[in-house]
């Protein structure tokens, strides 16, 4: 194989090594992205879980306000109004909505119901969400979910319950924020970003690193290559020059005994004081 085709071959793996370098720092910015990605889906999913457990236990609270509704027959809207519901706590984060027929006669406090008495249900929860929670509530089994209304996911629980030969609709709703801006929880979340963001810089740092060393390691292999195959070339050039001088030098040849007084001559003029020589016969 000759030096130019040996050169070309190391040439075009130092490049293909680059190629690779390059390819792998392309593909660890992937993963990491990749990791980010299914770091911030479980972080979802852990939100989902602790908004179930909230729904849960609002689900509950629900059904003891039907059960109290429930326990003292032939009250009149009003009263259940005045003397149950409005005795809840309700506010800006969370608040009760009661219906009977289809029709709103409760939600939130006096204020807001005065402003939709005589609304439908449907005309209130408008929301695609929100409707289809409504109309898949049952009777007397107590449902949860979370809608979006007004551009704020809530956290809402309801039912249909029978009172008085009426069928209502009675439901909890909670700001999601309300929940997760909990300050054990919100603190929780944040050091788990904060943890999965480290995690992430870690792994980025460690993996460009290695591959740095990787590089750098082939970098100064491809150099002490060159390096050699120079140094060969050099060696190689001496060695035929050697060669070159050899073919012409005084020591391998053989001179006719006449030019014996010429030699003396020539040491004088060069002030060489001793010289051997032996006399071959044929």
């Amino acid at each position: 194989m000759s030096r130019k085709k040996q050169k070309s071959e190391k040439e075009d793996n130092f490049i293909k090594s680059n190629r690779i370098y390059h390819v792998l720092i392309g593909i660890t910015f992937v993963l990491i992205a990749l990791i980010a990605f299914v770091g911030l889906i479980l972080m979802r999913q852990y939100e989902n879980a602790v908004l179930k457990i909230y729904s849960e236990q609002q689900d509950n609270y629900v059904q003891l306000v039907v059960d109290q509704i429930n326990l003292q027959p032939d009250r009149t809207d009003e009263e259940i109004i005045s003397k149950i519901i409005e005795t809840l706590d309700s506010g800006a984060s969370h608040y009760w909505t009661l219906s009977k027929d289809e029709t709103l006669i409760f939600v939130k406090n006096v204020t807001e119901t005065n402003r939709y008495q005589g609304v439908r249900t449907d005309d209130f929860y408008v929301t695609e969400s929100a409707a289809a929670f409504i109309e898949h509530l049952t009777l007397y089994r107590v449902k949860h979910d979370v809608i979006r209304m007004d551009d704020v996911r809530y956290v809402v629980s309801g039912v249909l319950f029978e009172y008085n030969e009426g069928i209502y609709k009675i439901c909890l709703l909670t700001n999601e924020t309300v929940i997760l801006d909990n300050n054990d929880f919100l603190s929780t979340k944040i050091n788990m970003y904060i943890f999965v963001i480290v995690l992430i810089v870690l792994i980025f740092i460690v993996v460009l690193a290695s591959q740095n060393l990787v590089h750098r390691r082939q970098l100064r292999i491809y150099q002490l290559n060159n390096r050699i195959r120079n140094q060969n070339i050099h060696i190689q050039n001496l060695e035929k020059e050697i060669e070159y001088v050899n073919f012409y030098d005084s020591r391998w040849n053989l001179y006719n005994r006449k030019l014996l007084k010429k030699f003396v001559e020539m040491f004088d003029s060069k002030e060489i004081k001793t010289a051997v020589y032996a006399e071959v016969a044929f």
